[in-house]
């Protein structure tokens, strides 16, 4: 509890609750529960005593109001007295502030009456002898003096002990979170008051009472259209429409928020249920549920930033990118994941609900496949500021000066870019000569003059106002705001607290390298040695041990010592002392200025990303290693991700994090060597995280997956991230970009004469071949690779061959050969690498080819589910989800069906992967149980993809009695199963196209047959046999 008199210690009052929320106490008090709003002033100033953990007492030379009440306050004593006893009685931590006789003072803050100076007197007398007590001579000491005490008093308290205060505060705003009050998730923070757009709110307002439920605001980062939004959201939008039944504010900035996410928290919003009933469902189920609930009521839901889940964001510096460094084309518009997509054409069905979308860039989702805006989705762009507006905002922080030029300079410089106009401003406010005078800073040749704009185009005017205000800061300031923007998301005042570059370096631990490292102070196994070492048998030599021994400890036990007392003066130091008042400090001069954002609230500190990416770009590479090192160090004293319990990108955030930073930092061989092995393997075969693989590859690979990557100086690990980069585009369905990511691997094994990196390459690529339709090939590859494990004798190669082998031969229909390369395989051992062999996978296959023979039963199937799941092999219990449904249509089980697609459906959403063929199965499921509209509706949305799933869609179609379309999905599945003619053609896949083709009454198409030498030779294919050549002999 903050507690003192009022009037006369507003500056304080406000400095110390500051020094608080930073330290992520809740500062009780008058401000936050004031007795004007006729709350009894002995009773409200109790309870907040009741309900705090520590008092905090400012005395100032006013002893203060004293209210008359004869039983509760007989000693007529006043009300910061009466709080200071409860109190003492509470017996919880107190802390006296007195101000001393040097601080500058008023008149009228000086107690005038004489009792109540006795009164004051004793008072203090009394605080100096039984509390931590200290006198201040500014606002700023004592800031500082309140920083410390309470930084050693956080300390103290349990971490599972919330401040009474703030567990009141967080149930207060649990209860406003329900509808029709506003959820914000996270609260917005402007870096500057919001100014103007009359024109905007009025679209806005428009908006909101017309028939189109979608509305996309795109616009350049630092434009204002967060801020625009959350200012229509909060003041305007229930004016222009009242009956909104909720409103929801759901931000992609916030580190961790995806389409899933927003989906989860939109559904309990406006549902009123736990958010947990919510979480681990997928896109397309919450999805569904979601466009259902926003029908029967009108809710007003803000998606801001969403630019954040498109291609072109998909990057591990998207929080620093700038919008000159990001594609903006066709495809870097698309989102990443299908199933968001799918969310986002879904809102615009939302009506009566409103969806209010800022951006960076158009989704293409909301686009036809002409590039027009999709029937009921509106688009505007957001320009900068109105001229009367940027004035204004500059007014408002205190800036003075012509009118006409400051209009002039920030709309002919700065096309009055609302970021920027808040960075002029704080630039002006604190310039030195005449802090707030535009008109002397303009001319200055050292301060605004200097920046010479006329040469610039808009973006380099931009930058360059950036650098100024950068330049400008005290180095102290300047490394904190840069180890935010290193960090890339907003972060709370704990993280921050341990990158602060404001602390000094501890002392080190030294010892003597002739020391054995076993032999410490305090060391049982020294103590154990020593006894054995006194019952030696006396001798010169043993005695000489021994001596040998009590000095190497003696010695070590002063080190010890030394240490403990080099410690201890750290910790008293000056600079230990005042590292986070300056802290505190720097984080309060870059709100001030613009540049840094602070959500008291939460209590965490963010960047604008105009800010953010060009506060990073500048760094020195001296400065970004630092920086990102101690990030590095600071995530790595966390608790370590545990890979074998991975399940989504959440369980390895922490490892993220530290692979992030050392790449930032330059150090790329670290990085690589965190990245290898575990880590890897849970992202790619626990998570089947393949679009966030990509996104942590791609620092080393510039110019594209088709080169090898840079900063690697071992051949070993460009093989390594080729390949590891190649899978995940194999699973993305990118098939030409992971061949080409193969091509380039190949050349680095051959010359290193690494024959298990080629056999790998080889079969990868022929996975590549195969879901290609370029079946020849890929099993040219497969045997390719075979031979070479056979040439090298290693058995786990060989059995990993017979594996593809038993796959492609089962697809072309050779079902025994494929029988004969299962046996082979059982003969051989299997790897325990979790890189060659997963488990499950021969299990699956095996059913795949007895579902084939028609001979698949459901128990073998749950054994093989079994094994994958030991193994948390997540694309096999993809594979054997399919397999579950087709086994059920063939029997007419139309329940177990369903459930098996949608459990595939959900898996492959999930992470992002195209699931279209098992949507069209679902639809066929749908069409036979008679839900004909939700099937039509499905097979309506998937005939539109630019790669339909022909084969599924075909049957569900004929089902529906489309006749038209099935024939057409029909003969392009046919030929798709063609592939390069029997015997490489999809056997299984051919015979359900006949089936759909002979009930429509449709000829089989004539295709050319299989053209032996149309084949191209594989990569390197010569060099490879070659070697094997050499091998045999």
């Amino acid at each position: 509890m903050v507690s003192s008199t009022y009037t006369d210690l507003t500056a304080h009052r406000e400095a110390v609750c500051d020094a608080l929320l930073r330290l992520g106490f809740f500062p009780l008090g008058m401000e936050y529960d004031s007795a004007k709003a006729g709350k009894d002033i002995i009773n409200s100033s109790m309870e907040m005593v009741s309900n705090a953990q520590a008092y905090i007492g400012i005395i100032s030379h006013r002893y203060g109001g004293v209210p008359q009440d004869a039983k509760r306050n007989p000693e007529q004593l006043s009300i910061t007295e009466l709080e200071y006893r409860t109190a003492l009685k509470r017996r919880i931590p107190v802390f006296i502030f007195l101000m001393s006789d040097d601080h500058p003072v008023k008149r009228q803050d000086v107690e005038p009456l004489e009792a109540y100076q006795d009164k004051l007197r004793r008072l203090k007398a009394d605080a100096q002898s039984r509390t931590i007590c200290a006198t201040f001579s500014s606002v700023e000491e004592l800031k500082s003096q309140v920083l410390q005490s309470m930084f050693e008093l956080r300390a103290q308290l349990s971490v599972e002990e919330e401040p009474v205060g703030k567990r009141a505060q967080g149930k207060r705003a649990l209860a406003e979170s329900e509808p029709p009050h506003l959820l914000a998730i996270p609260n917005f923070i402007s870096g500057h008051e919001f100014v103007g757009r009359q024109e905007e709110i009025a679209w806005l307002n428009e908006w909101a009472t017309d028939s189109d439920p979608l509305l996309v605001i795109e616009a350049i980062g630092g434009a204002g259209k967060s801020t625009l939004a959350w200012q229509w959201l909060t003041e305007q939008a229930t004016i222009a429409r009242p009956n909104f039944a909720g409103r929801l504010w759901f931000s992609f900035y916030e580190g961790g928020a995806d389409m899933t996410s927003f989906a989860a928290h939109a559904l309990a919003y406006v549902t009123r249920q736990p958010l947990s009933d919510f979480r681990g469902r997928k896109t397309a189920e919450l999805a569904v549920m979601l466009i259902s609930a926003l029908r029967e009521e009108p809710f007003l839901l803000v998606l801001d930033g969403l630019e954040r889940v498109l291609v072109a964001y998909h990057r591990l510096d998207a929080s620093q990118a700038r919008d000159d460094e990001v594609a903006s084309g066709k495809d870097d518009r698309a989102c990443i994941k299908p199933a968001d997509s799918d969310l986002l054409r879904q809102l615009v069905a939302a009506s009566p609900s409103k969806i209010l979308i800022t951006s960076r860039l158009m989704p293409t989702a909301l686009l036809n496949r002409s590039g027009d805006l999709l029937p009921h989705v509106r688009h505007r762009f957001l320009g900068g500021l109105h001229r009367d507006d940027a004035l204004k905002m500059m007014r408002a922080v205190g800036v003075k000066g012509d009118a006409e030029t400051i209009q002039h300079y920030l709309s002919e410089n700065f096309d009055n870019h609302p970021q920027i106009v808040g960075v002029v401003a704080g630039l002006v406010k604190d310039y030195v000569r005449e802090p707030g005078n535009f008109d002397r800073w303009a001319v200055d040749p050292q301060a605004g003059a200097a920046l010479q704009l006329s040469k610039l185009d808009l973006v380099q005017r931009q930058t360059h106002i950036l650098a100024t205000a950068l330049g400008g800061l005290e180095p102290g300031a300047r490394q904190v705001l840069s180890r935010i923007a290193a960090l890339g998301y907003a972060v709370g005042f704990e993280t921050v607290e341990a990158l602060n570059p404001f602390m000094p370096p501890p002392p080190e631990r030294q010892r003597s390298k002739s020391i054995p490292l076993w032999l410490g102070s305090n060391n049982s196994v020294f103590r154990r040695v020593l006894s054995w070492a006194k019952r030696l048998p006396a001798s010169d030599e043993n005695d000489d041990y021994l001596i040998r021994l009590e000095q190497y400890h003696k010695a070590e036990e002063e080190r010890e010592a030394a240490y403990l007392r080099a410690v201890e003066e750290y910790q008293k130091s000056e600079e230990v002392q005042q590292a986070l008042p300056r802290l505190i400090s720097a984080l309060d001069d870059l709100e001030k200025r613009g540049l840094l954002q602070w959500d008291r609230q939460n209590n965490s500190y963010d960047l604008h990303p105009v800010v953010r990416g060009y506060a990073f770009d500048v760094l020195e590479q001296s400065e970004r290693v630092d920086i990102c090192d101690s990030i590095a160090d600071h995530f790595r004293s966390k608790p370590k991700d545990r890979y074998g319990e991975t399940r989504t990108v959440a369980d390895v955030q922490q490892s993220m994090n530290i692979f992030r930073a050392l790449v930032q930092a330059g150090r790329f061989d670290q990085a690589i060597n965190f990245y290898r092995g575990d880590f890897a393997n849970a992202l790619s075969y626990s998570i089947e995280a393949y679009h966030e693989i990509l996104a942590l590859l791609k620092p080393f690979f510039p110019g594209g997956f088709a080169y090898p990557p840079l900063g690697c100086s071992r051949t070993s690990d460009e093989s390594y991230l080729l390949n590891n980069a190649a899978v995940a585009l194999i699973e993305l369905g990118r098939l030409p970009e992971a061949r080409a990511a193969l091509t380039a691997k190949l050349p680095l094994n051959l010359r290193e004469r690494d024959w298990q990196n080629i056999r790998i390459c080889l079969t990868n690529m022929g996975e590549t071949y195969r879901d290609e339709n370029k079946l020849s090939q890929a099993h040219d590859a497969f045997e390719l690779a075979f031979e070479l494990a056979q040439a090298t004798i290693i058995f786990e190669d060989m059995a990993r061959c017979q594996w593809y082998l038993m796959g492609l031969y089962r697809i072309i229909g050779q079902l025994e050969k494929a029988q004969a390369a299962c046996d082979a395989f059982s003969r051989r051992p299997i790897s325990t690498n979790r890189a060659i062999y997963r488990a499950g996978e021969i299990e699956s296959e095996l059913c795949w080819l007895s579902f084939y023979r028609g001979v698949l039963t459901v128990e073998q199937l749950d054994d093989a589910d079994a094994v994958a799941r030991s193994g948390n092999s997540r694309t096999i219990l993809r594979s054997l989800a399919h397999l579950r449904g087709e086994l059920a249509l063939e029997r007419d089980d139309m329940a177990l069906a369903g459930a098996a697609f949608e459990s595939a459906i959900e898996m492959g959403q999930a992470v992002g992967l195209a699931v279209g063929h098992f949507e069209a199965r679902l639809a066929l499921v749908k069409a036979r149980v008679g839900e004909r509209a939700q099937s039509r509706e499905l097979c309506d949305r998937l005939h539109e993809l630019e790669k339909p799933p022909h084969l599924e869609l075909a049957p569900a179609y004929l089902e529906l009695g489309e006749v038209e379309r099935a024939r057409e999905h029909a003969l392009q599945g046919y030929s798709e199963a063609w592939a390069d003619g029997p015997p490489y053609s999809r056997w299984w896949d051919l015979a359900q196209c006949r089936d759909v083709l002979k009930a429509l009454g449709v000829s089989e198409p004539q295709l050319p047959p299989f053209n032996p030498e149309a084949a191209e030779p594989l990569p390197y294919e010569a060099e490879i046999r070659a070697a094997i050549a050499r091998l045999k002999k």
